[in-house]
């Protein structure tokens, strides 16, 4: 069975805790962003990753040879 339970962010820490105590309840959080505003978050904290030099940046020719393979 599925619930939906729609609790005040300050309680939520709370519930949560008592919830995954239960081994019978799994417990998934629902966020309330779109997909494309969850995709544009990974895309920042990727390029922030990359300034801070935490990720390799891509090759300029590599980014030309992404971008030919998807309009073929």
């Amino acid at each position: 069975m599925d619930l939906l339970i729609q609790v005040r962010d300050t309680e939520a820490p709370f519930l949560l805790e008592l919830l995954e105590k239960f081994d019978f309840v799994k417990v998934k959080q629902k966020t309330e962003h779109s997909p494309v505003l969850e995709s544009l978050d990974r895309s920042l904290k990727q390029m922030q990753d990359m300034r801070a030099g935490k990720l390799p940046k891509p090759a300029i020719a590599e980014l030309f040879d992404r971008n030919a393979e998807t309009n073929e």
